[in-house]
């Protein structure tokens, strides 16, 4: 971007021209689709140079405003934001790649600056253009993203802001942590070289926030010391696209480049060809889809019947499932209380067999996909039919008593044979169609898609503990499901959930959502959320 110079500013004031003619002037002439973003950042050149002429006055330092009553609106439907550190080259692929994207996507990108490394390089530790002159003397950026720089906040939508802004240390290990409620109540997108993201919790019948970052354009940098090196580690390519509709709905993902600055977006990808000229490839099939856990009885119809369309659309050659099952009929958690029985007489949901013959049919009605492997991932609330089962009540029930006796009369065959019964999977194939390719991923075994381990549900943890995505970072690349709350953790990448939003027991603040992952053929990945149980894009 150019910048107005003092002389400038001087010598049209000297014409006798307002400061509003000589801002708005500077700003229709540079970059007239933003106006307003600029008019705001050269008003405040101007009361800096005015502060400068008056060197006998004290200098009073601070601001009254807060930050939002700087927020310009952004004007576009489709956005494109990244960041870019000071004194660093470009990852040239990476650039072209995206260049070309964000062309033909019609998208705005918008680049914000940060400084690191002040000890090898001088004084980093501002923000370009927030402090005096000087302290900018060695800062320089790579010109071509001069058009893009985008260093302040803006109001993408009404629940959704880029806090173009901050000047975090690219060394953070999580560059969310602490400005997830920097929004006031709205998501946010952070700058910076890590790609991470958070789920916000929320009052339960209120969507989901998220707090994002955004990956870099420019090369690793570091200071060769502990904590520069883990960071070079997670150091990401990448940037998020951001789309917004005529109502100001919104939904973002990611775009993450691999070592060649290849670019997935769903069915696109944006690459070089061997001259090193950017080329668009369609309808390219991701490698893999994983679901947010679809919860049996509890499935929210209308995500399914929105996951049929990603899947037409996406035609994944994988599709991975979590807590395929809720075992809602006769889960311990309630099997010893009448009334919670009762209920499940009066929705007509006490059959246990009942509860895996609906989610299959759901299952082949609307996921199934000819050409595509379906893996299923035995999870927490698959596994609850194991309690059941050795629960003496069984017995006593007349609805379920039958499948009660067939299920134990399996299992114990099984030991006596010397084989581990699987009386989820026993229960579930019953009912899914032969036509499709289904396969079992029992607990602890392995599956790995795309140098990505996808046979993890998350519930267990290292060495006994309880699994979360951070003691889970251990496996390295991981997609798993279990928390219901879309999130990115360094290579550990969470499912939402298919179920329903209430489920009856998450009480309080909620952040689940139904988001699902798309992996792609170079391994690269991307969380995209049904909204309102309808739209994902």
């Amino acid at each position: 971007m150019s910048y107005l110079k003092n002389a400038d500013i001087m010598f049209a004031f000297d014409a006798g021209l307002s400061l509003e003619q000589v801002l708005i002037d500077f700003a229709d002439k540079k970059h007239p689709s933003r106006r307003s973003i600029r008019i705001n950042k050269l008003h405040r050149k101007w009361r800096d140079m005015q502060a400068a002429e008056q060197p006998d006055e004290p200098v009073v330092l601070g601001t009254i405003e807060a930050p939002e009553d700087f927020r310009q609106w952004a004007e576009g439907s489709t956005f494109v934001f990244t960041s870019a550190q000071a004194n660093t080259m470009l990852n040239e692929k990476f650039w072209a790649n995206l260049m070309s994207l964000v062309a033909d996507k019609g998208a705005e990108l918008h680049i914000s600056r940060f400084t690191y490394n002040k000890s090898t390089n001088g004084k980093k530790s501002v923000k370009p253009g927030s402090k005096k002159a000087s302290d900018e003397d060695d800062i320089w950026f790579d010109p071509r993203i001069d058009p893009y720089v985008s260093d302040d906040s803006m109001q993408i939508s009404h629940d959704l802001i880029w806090c173009g802004e901050l000047n975090i240390i690219p060394t953070r290990v999580d560059p969310i942590n602490g400005f997830e409620n920097y929004g006031r109540g709205a998501s946010v997108i952070v700058p910076h070289t890590k790609m991470a993201m958070r789920s916000v919790p929320t009052m339960k019948d209120s969507p989901a926030r998220y707090a994002y970052s955004t990956g870099t354009v420019t090369a690793r940098n570091y200071i060769e010391k502990a904590a520069g090196q883990k960071a070079s580690l997670h150091h990401v390519y990448g940037a998020l696209l951001v789309e917004v509709d005529e109502n100001g709905q919104w939904w973002a993902r990611q775009l993450n480049a691999d070592n060649e600055g290849t670019i997935y977006d769903l069915n696109d990808k944006y690459m070089l060809n061997g001259l090193g000229e950017p080329v668009i490839e369609r309808g390219m099939r991701p490698l893999v889809v994983t679901h947010g856990d679809l919860h049996g009885n509890k499935v929210d119809v209308d995500v399914m019947r929105s996951m049929s369309d990603v899947l037409d659309v996406l035609y994944p050659f994988h599709q991975v499932f979590h807590d395929t099952i809720d075992f809602q009929p006769r889960n311990h958690h309630n099997i010893n209380d009448p009334h919670f029985l009762h209920q499940m007489q009066v929705e007509g949901k006490e059959s246990v067999e009942g509860e895996f013959r609906y989610i299959a049919e759901i299952m082949a009605s609307w996921l199934a996909r000819p050409g595509t492997d379906h893996h299923i991932v035995t999870s927490n609330h698959d596994q609850a039919v194991e309690g059941w089962l050795r629960n003496i009540k069984g017995f006593f029930d007349p609805i379920n008593m039958r499948t009660w006796l067939q299920m134990n009369d399996y299992c114990a065959g099984e030991r006596q044979t010397g084989r581990k019964p699987r009386p989820f999977w026993k229960l579930l194939k019953r009912y899914l169609p032969k036509t499709y390719r289904w396969h079992i991923v029992h607990e602890d075994d392995s599956l790995v898609i795309g140098g990505i381990e996808h046979g993890l549900h998350g519930h267990l943890g290292p060495n006994g503990a309880r699994g979360n995505p951070k003691n889970l970072r251990t496996v390295g690349k991981a997609n798993t499901g279990h928390t219901h709350s879309a999130g990115i953790v360094e290579g550990v990448y969470t499912a939402g959930v298919f179920g329903e939003l209430d489920m009856g027991y998450n009480k309080g603040l909620s952040g689940w959502s139904h988001s699902f992952i798309v992996t792609y053929a170079n391994g690269k990945r991307t969380i995209c959320t049904i909204k309102e149980g309808k739209a994902w894009r």
